[in-house]
Order: structure tokens, then C-alpha cells, then sequence
């Protein structure tokens, strides 16, 4: 009953506090809209993309039955379209290439291309970890006793298939919608719930999947909000780094999540109209920002803990220090753009195999201020270690100025909600529903 009534207050105030950041118009979406998906309204049907985290949830809970794993990985089994194909999540990573339409929709695949030195850098790395085998620049799974132990294989999977192949994968998704945006031979169908739209609800589909409701609460369980996608991550995240406190109406706290979600429901609204193209690039610029910082606050946070036997013990070491690495890998294209060498020594010291545990001061000075800028993230976005683990001394940087021009945390600050009205409207509909449910559960 807590719950219930803490999810009503917040939509309550998400609904008081969204007209701070208003705009003249919306678009009215048709009453076939799907509504979930963590409280995002999606104007196409997307569920056998949402579905894929059922995937992933399967390749957790099969645990070290690695046959099991690797069948639900390279096969698929949840994620059935209309015609009957199965999605699978290696595919989103072997077929990067078939897949491709232009440069500009290939950001985070390129990025991860040139640090791994391959296109299909996730299955890669997932099949090695999934099959105990050496394979460089990944690990060595089978000559190595920490990275071959089950407690790691368990962690770089999991990790390695949400954080990495399915979260890349979203964003493919999302730069796809805004190439057919610019089609003009798609004609004004572009413009509708089954163009360009339509690629956008997809990214946020997979982004999310079908399990998650927005929050993560601690005895969140199956069936009841817990999620397993990309999404989950920030929710996980900030509170060791003082970056929640936000009330994003569906449960969720993070300031990730939080510019996600008027990111989402603002690129939504301005695809189905025509010449916002240059308002669609901000949207998507914060969008590619915001989405690579839970990454990097899980490999701060797990390379920290996996650095001293004070804090993680030698028994503990290979699944914390495989779950530094899930994470690092996540991040690093990233930073390697940033700084090449940063992003080396980081990996050499975070990677599953090194001979001892990683240098905490390596991995906290390599994302500091001017690499985080360069990468198009603020300061504030990522936060401070020190607010839960005072002892790692990571206190907040200070910017200087960001320097990326496909990726611009500062972008999400310019992204508006619909205008005061529209907002107290929907709310109003909000409003009335959850008083609705809530009647239900009393």
C-alpha cells in the first residue's frame, strides 16, 4: 500500500512540476497508443521489443548453465514479432554492420569499433565469457582462474548483454528514427504513428523492456516493476553517487531517468511533425550523453570496492571486479574518444584477468572533469562516489566546458515538456487513473 501511495504523490507532483519546463504546443497521440514501458506512451506498437528483457532476465536466472544461457542469448525465445521471428540479442551485435544505414546511425557501434577493434565487440566479448575461452582484448576465460571462475562468467554476461549490446543497440534504434525523419522520399507517412516514430518507440522499448515500471526499489521483485534492461541501471546507481532525488512520476529517483523521460516523450511528439529537425539533433545529443553515464558510475563504483581487500574480500574479488569491468567496458569507446590513453590504462587495470586488483586512483583520474566533458557529460550527471563510500575520496568534479558534438548532457537542460496546459491536462487524466487504481487496492 506504500508504494501505491508513493506513486500517486509523485505523479502528482511530476504532473505540478512539468510545467516548468514548457512549450507551446503537443501532439495529440491516438487512443491506440501502448501505455508502459516505465510510464513512457508509446504511439506504435512495440511490444516484442520490450519483450527482449525477458530475454535477459532468462539469461540471469539460468545462472552458470552456461548452455542454457547461451541457447536464450544466440536464439532468442521472448521477443516474437507478428511474424512469428524470434529477436535475438546477439544478433543486435553480429548484424551491426548488415544492419547499417549511414554514419549517423552508427555512433555508439563506431565508437565501440574503434577501442575493441571489431564491429561485433559485445558478442565477441559475451561468446568468449559465454564459452570460457581466451580472446583478446576481452579476457582470457579459460587459462585465467579469476576470469574462468562461474562467479565472473555469471557477471560479465548479464552485464555485457544489458548494459553494453542492448543499450547500443536502443540508441542504433532512436538514430534511425531521425534518418527517416529526413527522408523526404517517405512522403508525410513519416510523419505518422508508423514512420519515424515508430523506430523512436522502439529505442525506448529496448531501452526499458516490458518488465520495468521506472522504479527500483529495494525487494522489487518478478512480475511486480523489477526490470532487466539498460533502464535499470541509473535507478541502481545514483544513490551511491547523490545523483537521485528527482520525481520522475513513475517511481523512478534518478537524474538519468529524469532526462530520459522528457527526452523520450519530447523527441516523440516533435517526429510526428515536420521541419524540427534541428530540435530532434538537442534531443538526441543529450539523449547519447545521459546514456552512458550509469556505465560509468558502475565502473567507478565496482573498480573502487574491487580495489582494496578492506572493502571486497580475495574471495569476493571475481564477481566484483568482473561486474567493474561489465561496466568499464561499457564505457570506455567513450572515454577512449575522449583519451586514448585513459582508456587503456583503465582497461588494463578494470580487465577480469590482470594479475591483481585495479589502481582505484587510475580508473577515478580517468574520469575526471576534462575527460567527461570531452565525452559530453557533466560533472552533476555522474556525482560523487564519496556521498555513500566517503573512504574512495571521488568528490563531484568541476566542469569546464563540453567539447562533443554528437553527444551534449547541456542539451537535455533546452528539453521542453508540452505547454502548461496540455501538461495539467494529461496530468489530470494521470491523476484521475491512479485514483482510480488506488481505490482498487484500498
Amino acid at each position: 500500500m506504500m508504494r501505491h501511495t508513493l506513486l500517486l504523490l509523485a505523479v502528482s507532483a511530476a504532473v505540478l512540476m512539468g510545467a516548468a519546463r514548457a512549450e507551446e504546443e503537443t501532439v495529440v497521440v491516438g487512443a491506440d497508443a501502448k501505455v508502459g514501458m516505465a510510464g513512457y506512451t508509446t504511439v506504435s506498437d512495440v511490444k516484442s521489443q520490450g519483450d527482449i528483457d525477458l530475454d535477459l532476465r532468462a539469461i540471469e536466472k539460468a545462472g552458470s548453465d552456461w548452455a542454457a544461457a547461451k541457447e536464450i542469448y544466440k536464439d532468442g525465445k521472448y521477443a516474437v514479432k507478428a511474424s512469428g521471428e524470434v529477436r535475438k540479442i546477439a544478433s543486435m551485435s553480429t548484424n551491426v554492420v548488415a544492419n547499417a544505414k549511414g554514419e549517423h546511425t552508427m555512433h555508439y557501434y563506431a565508437l565501440g569499433n574503434k577501442f575493441w577493434g571489431r564491429w561485433d565487440y559485445a558478442d565477441a566479448h559475451i561468446t568468449a565469457a559465454l564459452d570460457g575461452a581466451d580472446l583478446e582484448p576481452f579476457g582470457m576465460y579459460e587459462t585465467n582462474t579469476k576470469a574462468g571462475s562461474d562467479a565472473a562468467r555469471k557477471q560479465m554476461v548479464k552485464k555485457l548483454a544489458a548494459y553494453t549490446t542492448v543499450r547500443d543497440h536502443a540508441i542504433h534504434e532512436m538514430e534511425l528514427a531521425y534518418k527517416d525523419y529526413l527522408d523526404p522520399t517517405l512522403g508525410e507517412a513519416r510523419y505518422e504513428a508508423s514512420g519515424a516514430v515508430h523506430l523512436w518507440d522502439e529505442w525506448w522499448a529496448y531501452f526499458t523492456g516490458n518488465l520495468e515500471d521506472g522504479s527500483t526499489e529495494a525487494g522489487e521483485v518478478d512480475d511486480e516493476g523489477l526490470g532487466y534492461g539498460p533502464y535499470a541501471l541509473a535507478e541502481k546507481r545514483a544513490g551511491g553517487f547523490g545523483t537521485a532525488g528527482k520525481i520522475v512520476g513513475n517511481g523512478g529517483m534518478s537524474k538519468v531517468s529524469w532526462d530520459l523521460m522528457f527526452a523520450a516523450h519530447a523527441g516523440q511528439r516533435l517526429l510526428m511533425k515536420p521541419d524540427n529537425a534541428e530540435e530532434i539533433e538537442g534531443v538526441m545529443q543529450c539523449i547519447r550523453a545521459v546514456s552512458i553515464v550509469p556505465a560509468i558510475q558502475g565502473c567507478l563504483e565496482y573498480a573502487y570496492e574491487a580495489s582494496s581487500a578492506d572493502v571486497i574480500s580475495d574471495a569476493d574479488l571475481p564477481k566484483y571486479q568482473a561486474e567493474a569491468y561489465a561496466f568499464c567496458a561499457a564505457a570506455l569507446p567513450f572515454l577512449n574518444e575522449a583519451d586514448p590513453a585513459d582508456a587503456a590504462a583503465v582497461h588494463a587495470t578494470v580487465r577480469i584477468d590482470s594479475a591483481g586488483r585495479p589502481d582505484w586512483e587510475i580508473v577515478k583520474n580517468a574520469f575526471g572533469a576534462i575527460n567527461l566533458n570531452k565525452m559530453g557529460v557533466r560533472c552533476a550527471d555522474v556525482g560523487a562516489l564519496s556521498t555513500s563510500q566517503p573512504e574512495s575520496k571521488h568528490e563531484e568534479c568541476t566542469d569546464g566546458s563540453l567539447s562533443n558534438a554528437m553527444a551534449d548532457a547541456g542539451k537535455c537542460d533546452a528539453i521542453l515538456m508540452p505547454s502548461s496546459s496540455s501538461v495539467l491536462r494529461a496530468g489530470a487524466g494521470m491523476l484521475v487513473a491512479a485514483v482510480a487504481a488506488m481505490a482498487l487496492l484500498v
